[in-house]
């Protein structure tokens, strides 16, 4: 009876790691710029820029990142993180076709613009400092240096 439980919990765990993974799948871009990087790291090389809904395959999974190519006349390859990515097409439809990937990937966070008018008719609320940090990049330099004099965890990644 132990044997039979015992597989099949593996079974089961070997079932969800692999309904899990994207390797073999393809995959769209879920957040407004993904860069590719040139390995599974966040200070990695970035070897190109895809926007949200672009659709990418997927060669290799780890979990955390997902081993990438694109098709058409300039193809990329490299990494992803595979939370920047789902197995879910994204379609735009009737009014969507004008709406910005910014304001796309808003909606899908419950800001849409019955919230954004409720925001709005509250004269108290000051959206210029939100304004200013949404147009600020910081440089992955920046970031190193950051990381480095504070004495913290890189995060997983090479």
């Amino acid at each position: 009876m132990k044997a039979l439980l015992s597989f099949s919990l593996v079974f089961l765990l070997a079932t969800v790691v692999y309904a899990d993974s994207l390797n073999g799948k393809t995959a769209y871009v879920t957040v407004k710029t993904a860069a590719i990087k040139s390995s599974s790291g966040v200070f990695a090389k970035s070897v190109g820029n895809l926007a949200y809904g672009d659709t990418v395959t997927v060669t290799a999974d780890d979990g955390k990142w997902a081993e990438v190519k694109t098709a058409g006349k300039k193809p990329l390859a490299g990494f992803l993180p595979t939370a920047s990515l789902t197995t879910k097409r994204i379609v735009a439809s009737g009014a969507a076709a004008s709406t910005s990937a910014n304001e796309v990937a808003l909606a899908g966070k419950g800001f849409n613009a019955d919230v954004e008018r409720a925001y709005q008719t509250d004269s108290k609320l000051d959206f210029k400092p939100i304004d200013a940090m949404e147009k600020t990049i910081v440089s992955t330099k920046t970031l190193q240096s950051f990381i480095s004099d504070g004495h913290l965890a890189a995060g997983g990644g090479k």
